[in-house]
């Protein structure tokens, strides 16, 4: 077997502990890993049923705008956007500036040989995606244009070679900040300050756009989009009309220059993770007085500290919430009018739907429970051994999730409740529905991590990135949010909004207590066998 294939064999196997699945393992073990499989394949089927609707939707929008034939640029457009975002917080941390490094240099294994198999590594989990996106509107595009068998294999040859070019622009981007990090002595503010820089930049770009656009000029904006990224073109060209040339020269365009990306990285990689794996950090003393605060405000602090000193656990577990509130409030101090082309494409009487659906969708994903007992690591032995109630320890991690999160949400809310004029029931409601699926995330990430705690790791990205905890976390939310945007597009037109939020609140409450409950007994006692 290959050293490519060698690596990229224990990167899968250690994502997820699978050693203890594929071994000879007590039953039990078996037993749990054989749930997590289930609930992993139920994640994914309704993960494929949302996008399947959205789809659908989205088939149904272009069709009244006389644009479906635009359909598979569009949503390919899409699907890249989503792999190029991601790529960029993968590739920072795990294919530039990673721990295992030196340990990998000092193996006999050429620097192509780990480039290709983290690549490999990158490229499964932004396949994934591609096909989570691609795969519904290439086959909703088909059966309405009675395609054959040819265009669905050339629609799984796209697919396919669909996620290089947005791992080479994102890895082209992560080496360029780890460029620039190099340079300056604390790595971690560097990072932030360009991360910053990127998001401003990117705001008002997209706010510009934004606020130029509508739907007389949409076909406009769509055909220069196809034009200006001239491999949507192609591909609208080569799958409408089932040409095979147009095809070849898409994968040409993609194939070639990940190949000469492979060279051109090869040829910097060692030098830049040699640069970026040194510290520097000059530290100052100073003699103060002794501070004396209560055990839990001394636990949050403690929690708070350790946080907010890893980059990486910041921008993976709360990067949703402040993108957020930073284009919220940057819309409203320089008066860009984003309602107009909202209301535009959607009802007056959804609006507000609509903002309870993307609040509570970014409280589900801003969780820092899922990984705050693995983040202890080989150290949990010392909050074990100090004087303090085992609960008290849980309720601090718990109480800096919604630390972190409720201001910056009851901004949003204020924000948007002002723009859009929205009554006080109304915008209780955009507070309340919201914050319950927060305290539902928090929950049921520190009892999924109590259960299954990754305590022996070499970097935070490890933990935060692949470990079973913050996977299975990201599952179970996905799928309660769901099940709340299914009922409602079940119910809209039976039952009044106002009784479902309340049925909805109700439902989440009990859920809620529950959870604490089940923190309280077993959820100490899972961390007691620690």
């Amino acid at each position: 077997m290959s050293n490519i294939l060698i690596l990229l064999k224990v990167n899968l196997l250690n994502v997820c502990d699978w050693n203890k699945f594929f071994k000879r393992s007590a039953i039990n073990i078996k037993m749990k890993m054989t749930f997590i499989i289930l609930i992993i394949f139920i994640g994914m089927s309704l993960a494929m049923t949302s996008s399947t609707m959205y789809m659908y939707g989205l088939g149904i929008f272009l069709t009244k705008h006389h644009l479906f034939s635009y359909f598979v640029p569009v949503s390919s457009f899409l699907a890249s956007l989503v792999m190029f975002i991601l790529c960029l917080y993968w590739t920072s941390g795990y294919l530039l500036g990673f721990k295992d490094f030196n340990l990998l240099m000092s193996l006999p294994i050429k620097a192509y040989e780990m480039i290709i198999s983290k690549l490999c590594y990158v490229y499964i989990v932004c396949e994934l995606i591609s096909v989570l996106i691609c795969l519904p509107s290439f086959i909703i595009f088909g059966l309405n244009l009675h395609f054959g068998f040819i265009y669905y294999l050339f629609s799984i040859l796209v697919i396919t070679i669909l996620p290089l070019w947005p791992m080479i622009l994102g890895s082209l981007f992560t080496m360029s900040l780890g460029r620039v990090n190099i340079k300056l002595k604390s790595k971690k503010m560097g990072m932030m300050i360009c991360w910053i820089i990127i998001i401003l930049i990117a705001s008002l770009v997209g706010y510009h756009l934004l606020d130029s656009i509508s739907v007389e000029d949409l076909q406009t904006a769509i055909r220069k989009i196809t034009t200006i990224i001239f491999p949507l073109n192609i591909l609208k060209i080569g799958l409408v009309g089932i040409h095979i040339e147009f095809i070849l020269l898409f994968m040409f365009i993609y194939l070639i220059p990940f190949n000469l990306f492979i060279l051109v990285l090869s040829k910097s990689f060692v030098h830049i993770n040699s640069i970026m794996s040194e510290q520097s950090k000059i530290k100052t003393y100073k003699k103060t007085h002794l501070k004396q605060l209560p055990i839990f405000a001394s636990c949050v602090k403690k929690e708070l500290t350790n946080y907010l000193s890893s980059f990486t656990v910041v921008m993976n577990t709360s990067f949703g919430i402040i993108l957020l509130t930073f284009l919220l409030v940057t819309s409203s101090l320089l008066s860009i009018n984003y309602e107009m082309i909202l209301h535009q494409f959607m009802p007056n009487d959804q609006i507000v739907q609509m903002w309870i659906g993307l609040f509570s969708l970014v409280a589900s994903l801003s969780c820092t429970t899922s990984s705050s007992i693995s983040l202890e690591g080989q150290n949990l032995w010392i909050i074990k051994s100090l004087p303090i109630k085992r609960f008290t320890i849980l309720k601090s991690k718990l109480a800096v999730n919604l630390i972190l999160v409720m201001p910056l949400l009851g901004l949003d809310v204020c924000i948007v409740a002002l723009r859009e004029n929205m009554s006080i029931v109304e915008g209780i409601l955009l507070l309340v529905i919201p914050s319950l699926h927060l305290s539902n995330v928090s929950l049921t990430g520190l009892l999924v991590n109590l259960r299954f705690p990754k305590l022996i790791w070499r970097s935070p990205m490890v933990v935060v990135k692949q470990s079973l905890s913050v996977l299975l976390t990201m599952l179970i939310e996905t799928t309660v949010f769901s099940l709340s945007v299914g009922s409602y597009f079940i119910f809209m037109n039976k039952v009044p909004f106002l009784y479902f939020s309340g049925i909805l609140i109700i439902l989440l409450v009990l859920v809620n207590l529950l959870l604490w409950h089940l923190l309280k007994t077993k959820g100490v006692d899972y961390f007691n066998q620690l």
